[in-house]
């Protein structure tokens, strides 16, 4: 490539001055400024939403395991420290923290009114009830129903 050059001797120079790069590094910091704390939000909603899901697949099983294996089956939640386990595993879920948790059943599975849960028959029914979860980062809903076990989730 070559550069034109005048009579004169001078050159003329191409590129950006400083203060051109300066205001382009300026106006791109502000809009990633602008952006991660939506980034955040949708981080934090698509992390609740994994969690009602999975919540949602803890129960289908308990539905399932029940009938394959004759036996009843339970969820069991705590809501004082934000944990549920199933009767059939050892490893127990977290519930997200800082949501407000509402637990209605025809037949409570309770222990000294912090815990709660669901118990699923070998005959394909369940206690049945619902789950409504309030927090920042939206509202859900976890319906059992009680003679057919389905398990259906809903963002409100």
């Amino acid at each position: 490539m070559t550069l034109p050059i005048s009579l004169a001797g001078n050159r003329r120079a191409f590129g950006f001055t400083l203060v051109e790069l300066l205001l382009v590094l300026t106006l791109l910091g502000g809009l990633v400024a602008l952006a991660v704390p939506r980034l955040d939000n949708a981080l934090k909603r698509q992390s609740v939403a994994m969690t009602v899901a999975r919540l949602g697949a803890t129960l289908r099983s308990g539905h399932v395991r029940s009938m394959s294996t004759h036996a009843e089956t339970s969820v069991l939640f705590d809501f004082e420290t934000k944990r549920y386990q199933a009767s059939w595993n050892t490893v127990m879920g977290s519930l997200p923290a800082d949501y407000t948790y509402t637990f209605t059943s025809a037949k409570v599975e309770s222990s000294a009114g912090r815990t709660a849960g669901f118990r699923f028959y070998p005959d394909g029914t369940s206690t049945g009830g619902r789950i409504a979860m309030v927090g920042e980062y939206g509202r859900y809903e976890i319906d059992l129903e009680w003679l057919t076990s389905e398990v259906s989730v809903n963002e409100r």
